[in-house]
């Protein structure tokens, strides 16, 4: 907006700029424009944030014409834009193929399509620095995955952070090609892949692929992905892979109560695991019990998300929600009523140190 476009005229002759934030100010394309105009003092600059501004097309160009000669950039957070289709991501191609040192790149929420990952899949392949890249919230699709799997193998060897949430990849020929991808990714420590419909087969395939190089993943993210309790199952053997994950999220799956106890058998020589979420599976009250029960080995726990299941006592007592203290550390939160009592008391017993949420 106009206070913005003040801020940037006065730094236009700041020619030692490194570091420039303007997340969230809703800057549009005007504002862009006067960025990009400032933006051609700034030869040291380092990381640029301009995420959540909504930049269209005129923006976009502006800045990414600007962002050539500024090549030094190693951070670039464009995220929560209007970058939709293949017209923006073609002008952010353009800059990528200049800020081949990059770093960090994030692209969530642009909606580029297919489209605009195949603009991208070229000079992002270049990009031989790149540690984290998130590209949640972009209708990726079945069509851009094969420039996806591009990536990977050209950046594998260095990337750390991918987040992939929401491109509707799908479980077919998508999955198929992420996984291809994914083996080349030696050095990941977090990965998202919530809602992309991956199906029991697409996700097997994928964890597949990441069981090669499962000894560095600390974070995993398959939330609503309609894996079922066939999903599980098919990749229950490579869960022991991963000795340094700390953070499973495998919420809205439909898992049931044996397909989770499933993922739990799996999990139990995960030493370093702390949080497991499995909110919305669909796991009964019986079922609970037994899971808890088999929740002996991992002690370690913090946090224990089983919010949104069916742990119901029949005709049981209703127990308010709040606060239960547990084993006199961390507490038990209780959100929804009707819980059976058997599941709590088996639950408290089990992980007197662990946060569970039911």
């Amino acid at each position: 907006g106009g206070g913005s476009g003040a801020v940037l005229s006065g730094l236009r002759g700041c020619r030692t700029l490194q570091r420039v934030a303007l997340a969230g100010n809703q800057m549009g394309d005007a504002g862009s424009k006067e960025l990009a105009e400032a933006m051609r003092a700034w030869a040291e600059l380092r990381v640029l944030d301009v995420s959540g501004n909504g930049l269209g097309g005129e923006g976009a160009e502006a800045l990414t014409k600007a962002l050539r000669g500024c090549c030094r950039v190693e951070v670039l957070a464009l995220g929560g834009n209007k970058l939709m289709g293949g017209e923006g991501a073609m002008w952010l191609a353009t800059a990528l193929e200049r800020l081949v040192d990059i770093r960090e790149l994030d692209l969530t929420g642009n909606l580029m399509g297919e489209e605009g990952m195949r603009a991208l899949g070229a000079p992002l392949q270049n990009c031989k620095s790149l540690q984290r890249l998130d590209l949640g919230g972009n209708a990726i699709g079945v069509g851009g995955a094969p420039e996806l799997r591009g990536v990977l193998m050209a950046c594998g060897k260095t990337l750390r952070r991918l987040g992939l949430r929401a491109n509707h990849i799908g479980g077919g020929d998508g999955a198929r090609q992420l996984a291809r991808g994914l083996e080349e990714c030696q050095s990941l420590t977090s990965l998202d892949l919530g809602s992309n419909g991956l199906g029991p087969w697409g996700a097997a395939g994928v964890v597949s692929a990441l069981a090669e190089h499962a000894s560095t993943l600390t974070e995993l993210g398959l939330r609503h992905n309609a894996l079922g309790r066939q999903g599980v199952h098919v990749w229950k053997t490579v869960l022991s892979h991963f000795t340094a994950i700390t953070d499973l999220d495998l919420s809205y799956n439909e898992l049931r109560g044996e397909g989770a106890g499933v993922v739990v058998e799996g999990l139990q020589q995960c030493k370093g695991l702390r949080r497991l979420d499995l909110e919305r599976n669909l796991i009964g009250g019986r079922e609970g019990v037994k899971l808890a029960g088999m929740l002996v080995p991992m002690a370690q726990l913090e946090c224990l998300n089983l919010q949104g299941n069916m742990l119901r006592e029949e005709g049981g007592a209703r127990l308010d929600n709040g606060i239960w203290g547990c084993g006199g550390m961390r507490p038990v939160r209780v959100r929804k009523g009707t819980v059976a009592k058997d599941v709590i008391e088996q639950v408290k017993s089990t992980l007197p140190a662990c946060r569970v949420m039911m």
